[in-house]
């Protein structure tokens, strides 16, 4: 637990979300729109979106080598 909780915005990147996680050494941030609480954002949600993105570059990548092979 923390003294002073630190939340992000509901449009927060992926990218700065990280960095908050790691400036303030916490593993979940809740999410809040005008002091509102509106959910939480977890290390774990973090990874599975930098997965899918990393998987869908590893496709993108395999198609440009295959068309231009030809």
């Amino acid at each position: 637990m923390t003294a002073e909780v630190v939340v992000c915005p509901p449009r927060a990147s992926v990218a700065d979300v990280v960095v908050l996680m790691d400036a303030n050494r916490v593993r979940q941030i809740p999410v809040a729109d005008d002091r509102r609480a509106v959910g939480i954002i977890s290390m774990r949600d973090i990874v599975s979106v930098r997965l899918t993105q990393l998987e869908l570059d590893i496709e993108v990548l395999r198609e440009h080598l295959i068309t231009g092979a030809r």
